[in-house]
């Protein structure tokens, strides 16, 4: 998809935010004498000590760590975060938002349902009006913790959002050839509603 992506930076709960952060997190990558290596010095402080106790037992190189080794490590801290960061979202989502959450929220006009490819569940693909990152013309959400019965919000895993029209159906054809999705991947509103295999 050729749309502006969401940023981890911008979203509302920390949780969100590490989740981001670890995901965004590239170490430099050493390429002399074998196999790629991370230094152990260039890992995070905040992450060193479990980075270096995840690896006992594992065979490392002279200097450094097998960059494969980062990366596995890497993946399954950023999972925990981003579980976390759905399970407050999700909660966010039950409780409602507050006036102030709306009112601080960008409204996202014209948008649509797709299947997230990247992280499984759902994101909206839309129009966005007041966000502080994403300008548009299109961007999409990052992934779908709730959507209000009445389409007047919707919570994702970095923030709330005001939904103005969804796409008329009728141009939803016409939308994702414009934008190269595939057919396969859009989530009607009533799919939303009957398959929440997104939450």
């Amino acid at each position: 998809m050729s749309v502006a992506a969401y940023s981890w930076q911008a979203a509302d709960t920390p949780e969100a935010r590490r989740a981001g952060e670890l995901m965004s997190l590239v170490l430099p990558i050493v390429r002399e004498g074998g196999p790629p290596k991370v230094r152990l010095s260039d890992v995070p402080e905040a992450l060193r000590a479990e980075f270096e106790n995840w690896m006992n037992g594992k065979t490392t190189p002279a200097e450094g760590v097998y960059a494969h080794d980062w990366y596995q490590f890497r993946q399954s801290v950023a999972n925990r975060a981003l579980h976390d960061a759905q399970r407050v979202a999700r909660a966010l989502a039950e409780a409602g938002p507050s006036a102030t959450d709306l009112n601080a929220a960008p409204v996202l006009h014209e948008w649509i349902g797709l299947r997230d490819t990247r992280f499984g569940g759902a994101i909206l693909m839309g129009r966005p009006e007041g966000h502080p990152v994403c300008r548009g013309p299109v961007s999409h959400t990052s992934r779908l913790c709730g959507l209000d019965p009445g389409l007047i919000w919707a919570r994702t895993m970095t923030r709330w959002y005001r939904l103005g029209a969804p796409a008329d159906p009728h141009e939803v054809l016409d939308y994702i050839h414009r934008h190269g999705i595939p057919r396969d991947l859009i989530l009607s509103v009533d799919t939303l509603w009957t398959d929440q295999s997104w939450l």
